[in-house]
């Protein structure tokens, strides 16, 4: 008898085929440790279509047991936000492009097979019987890259190419069509507040290095003044044009690819999505998911990059594209970059903390939110020395700190 179950499957399913399922398997999906706002599995099962029988290879993201995730990422607004992702921002999405004739497509979602948050058809709360399905991209061939190396130069700017999608077309409709986004896309869309320095203090690995460091330590207190004025994430007002969608967790478990000589991508995880500046999202998947030398050869040039992605894309959907100069992306940059410092600095400790960590799975009912924060900040490698000493000095050359 398998450790999962997801009730009611066939069901789950009938939006998306009917089929009679003859077998399942439900495993875990994600490694403890390569996931933490929700419970991953995978799901393959055999059904019967007709005389004959076929496979289906499913994920479903389902809600976490522990109910400390379940506040921390509130749940019971970025379950349901997700899915309205999957039936409503994606359909808004394609049709605009559509519409707008372009020659690009944003195919960098994932296909959606059902999705519900109880079994009880009248309930508005997420309980534990919630549920997102949708196709499985390993057996597409997409994996994710190795969270302690990051991407290669190639990788990264396909990763950039998506995003400046996933940014510029909701930017464009918002100004060539206020109405559909604000009816379809913005009610969906929320404030994120991932970042609280008292429940996330500086760990003492990272506190350590920054004071004994040869090559940083110079800039101490101004890293400590940074993270210290940090608002939570995502709580950034949006008051001019470059307001737009954004993922707010663009890291690189949450960019899966294919085909690394020619890479393509798929972008997931959708529940912490908020309206916000695409310049944060850029700083925040640059610096915790592209790799260190490649970073200290390319950092500007992959901002131009991404830049010029965003603009090609604006002018393929009919928006005048001289609204967004570069010297105002250049301030977007300068205003939203320094509150991705906390952001990064959190993050980083636990996207290059050793794999495998069995003791501290956030998905179990008893796992504590404190101990595993107290045990990352206690280790801190040579992988995070190296990367640390590339996000201070960054973001001192740039005044962001």
């Amino acid at each position: 008898m398998s450790e999962y179950d997801i009730k009611n499957l066939e069901e789950l399913l009938a939006s998306h085929l009917h089929r009679e399922i003859v077998d399942k398997k439900i495993t875990r999906l994600t490694a403890p440790g390569e996931n933490y706002g929700s419970l991953m599995l995978k799901v393959d099962l055999t059904v019967k279509n007709g005389d004959r029988t076929e496979e289906i290879h499913a994920a479903a993201k389902c809600v976490p047991p522990n109910e400390a995730i379940q506040k921390m990422f509130n749940t019971q607004v970025t379950f349901r936000n997700e899915i309205a992702w999957y039936t409503i921002i994606i359909p808004t999405i394609q049709r605009f492009l559509r519409e707008n004739n372009v020659r690009f497509s944003a195919n960098f979602f994932t296909e959606l097979y059902g999705a519900r948050i109880s079994l009880n058809k009248d309930s508005a709360t997420v309980d534990e019987d919630g549920v997102i399905l949708f196709e499985n991209l390993t057996k597409s061939g997409y994996r994710n890259d190795d969270r302690h190396i990051g991407f290669d130069l190639s990788t990264a700017r396909e990763v950039l190419k998506a995003f400046a999608v996933f940014h510029a077309v909701p930017a464009a409709m918002r100004l060539k069509q206020p109405e559909l986004f604000d009816n379809n896309i913005r009610p969906h869309l929320h404030t994120v507040e991932f970042f609280n320095k008292e429940e996330f203090p500086l760990s003492l690995g990272f506190l350590k290095f920054l004071e004994t460091d040869a090559v940083v330590k110079h800039l101490a207190e101004k890293v400590k003044t940074a993270i210290d004025r940090c608002k939570p994430f995502g709580t950034d007002d949006v008051q001019d044009i470059w307001g737009t969608t954004t993922h707010n967790d663009s890291w690189i478990n949450n960019i899966m690819v294919r085909d690394k000589s020619e890479p393509k991508v798929k972008i997931v995880d959708l529940q912490a999505v908020s309206l916000g500046s695409p310049a944060a999202d850029l700083v925040f998947c640059l610096i915790t998911s592209v790799n260190t030398a490649v970073l200290e050869k390319h950092f500007d040039e992959l901002i131009q990059f991404y830049y010029d992605q965003f603009i090609y894309v604006i002018k393929e959907v009919g928006v005048d594209y001289q609204q967004f100069p570069y010297d105002s992306f250049a301030r977007e940059l300068n205003a939203h970059g320094p509150a991705q410092f906390a952001h990064c600095v959190n993050f980083l400790c636990g996207i290059l903390a050793d794999k495998g960590d069995t003791q501290n799975d956030p998905v179990k009912k008893d796992y504590n939110l404190e101990e595993h924060m107290k045990a990352l900040g206690e280790i801190f490698t040579e992988r995070h020395q190296e990367r640390f000493r590339f996000l201070i000095k960054e973001f001192a050359r740039r005044n962001w700190i």
